[in-house]
Formats: structure tokens, sequence, C-alpha cells
């Protein structure tokens, strides 16, 4: 079993996103899209007719 620490405020600050613009820096990037969805291990990004899915790192902030 794998667990993952996510800081609650962060988490929050994600959701309070959904439905908005955002740009997400990952390590290949930058991204921008509408906050569709977010979980505690993820953040779903649509752009367009495509969504992408961002996975968290282990270590997330």
């Amino acid at each position: 079993m794998q667990v993952i620490v996510v800081e609650p405020f962060e988490y929050e600050a994600l959701r309070s996103l959904i439905g908005k613009r955002a740009v997400l820096d990952t390590t290949r990037g930058s991204v921008s899209g509408m906050v569709v969805d977010v979980k505690l291990d993820h953040v779903v990004l649509q752009e367009r007719d495509s969504s992408s899915l961002f996975a968290y790192p282990k270590s997330f902030g």
C-alpha cells in the first residue's frame, strides 16, 4: 500500500480552482487549462477537447 501525504491547505486551494483556468508547472514544462477535477493524488485539466491527468509526486508541496 502506498501512502501519499497531502497538505489539506494545498488540496483545498486546488479544489477552489475547479471550473477555473489554471497553469501548472511540471517537470516537463507548464500546462494550462480548466481544472475539471482534483483528487488526493491527481489533478485533471481540460484544454479544448482533451483532458490531461497530472499525478502528484510522492511528496506533494
